[in-house]
């Protein structure tokens, strides 16, 4: 099944920019096939000089989520936990811990790929790099970032939910 196609004016810039953006997505974003197919402007267009574009959007193409989005379900999974959830003396998850640590993943993208997301007793979040053994980033809600890692050491770092750490950016990368 797929949507009636639109007739739609393009520059010649905005269909590269598209066509950019669809050959080149953003680990973040869901992109969707589309074709594109250059027509004749109507008989009656306002600008007959201007490039018309066929696009025809095909909902059965569209990506399964990517891993960073299931990261974020999951971190965003922790609401659900309850006081005693892990033992009697466990803490539900804070709900700013969990905001900065799906924070922290949106803004990591495709870096993020391949940390694993856990509650802490104590109510943190902590996202592991790998299986945790070359180290983890732990979220308390409080905008810093606890940090030990194998190759860069360990931390505590600023983080306003944008630009990330360059401690945290290396420790990432390996």
């Amino acid at each position: 099944m797929h949507s009636p196609s639109l007739m739609q004016p393009i520059s010649t810039h905005n269909a590269h920019l598209l066509v950019f953006a669809l050959a080149n997505p953003s680990p973040t974003s869901t992109y969707h096939r589309w074709t594109f197919q250059r027509n004749a402007p109507p008989a009656c267009s306002p600008t007959p000089t201007a490039l018309y574009m066929n696009f025809v959007y095909y909902a059965e193409f569209a990506p399964k989520a990517t891993e960073v989005e299931k990261l974020i379900e999951e971190i965003e999974g922790f609401h659900s936990l309850r006081e005693g959830w892990d033992g009697e003396n466990a803490a539900p998850p804070l709900e700013a811990a969990i905001h900065q640590a799906g924070l922290f993943v949106r803004a990591a993208g495709s870096s993020a790929i391949g940390l694993e997301a856990t509650a802490h007793v104590d109510g943190s979040i902590i996202l592991e790099i790998g299986d945790g053994s070359r180290g983890s980033f732990r979220f308390k809600g409080n905008k810093k970032v606890v940090y030990a890692t194998e190759s860069h050491g360990s931390g505590v770092v600023e983080f306003s939910g944008r630009a990330i750490p360059q401690e945290l950016l290396q420790a990432l990368s390996g």
